[in-house]
């Protein structure tokens, strides 16, 4: 006797049309690029593994207290988005653009709420400048400013927090 196989497709099931098709480029934690066509793809839940965040927080402590020096990129002095640019050099083997107005470009927008370890804060501060970090967790992000060198702030601090302009995700599995 044959039967037929039950559908695994429930009647009642809706297909929920997604509202944005835009390109996200993005790299994976192993240095590749990659290119999604959705905005809502597997990209915006993702966690960076443990072994990655532990390095970012070394490549953090190798970085902490080097003085802040615009269009610097070394110990002796360094600004936000060549520390940004060093770190994902370090940890990621990814080379970002120098500046910020460059990687802000990149990878997708994220609401502050989604934030993850490895996700890029911008802010827009004084007219025209802007200022990029490395989010951490519970609204910690590390960034080279201008008053204390490279150091741990939090975004919800009101300095910060009236400056947030986004924060976008790079990297993937």
């Amino acid at each position: 006797m044959h039967t037929k196989k039950r559908s695994s497709v429930h009647k009642y099931h809706h297909i929920v049309k997604r509202k944005h098709t835009i390109p996200v480029d993005y790299f994976t934690t192993a240095g590749h690029y990659g290119h999604h066509h959705s905005m809502w793809s597997s990209l915006m839940h993702f966690r960076l593994p443990s072994r990655i965040k532990s390095k970012i927080w070394h490549s953090y402590e190798r970085w902490a207290h080097t003085p802040y020096r615009y269009g610097g990129t070394t110990h002796r002095g360094i600004d936000c988005s060549a520390f940004v640019r060093r770190v994902f050099s370090e940890v990621f083997h990814i080379h970002l653009p120098r500046t910020s107005l460059q990687q802000v470009k990149l990878g997708f927008k994220v609401k502050k709420e989604n934030a993850h370890y490895g996700d890029l804060v911008f802010f827009k501060t004084e007219g025209s400048h802007h200022h990029v970090g490395i989010y951490l967790d519970h609204g910690r992000f590390v960034n080279a400013t201008s008053s204390r060198g490279v150091a741990i702030s939090n975004i919800n601090h009101p300095y910060w927090r009236k400056r947030l302009w986004q924060i976008r995700r790079l990297v993937a599995a």
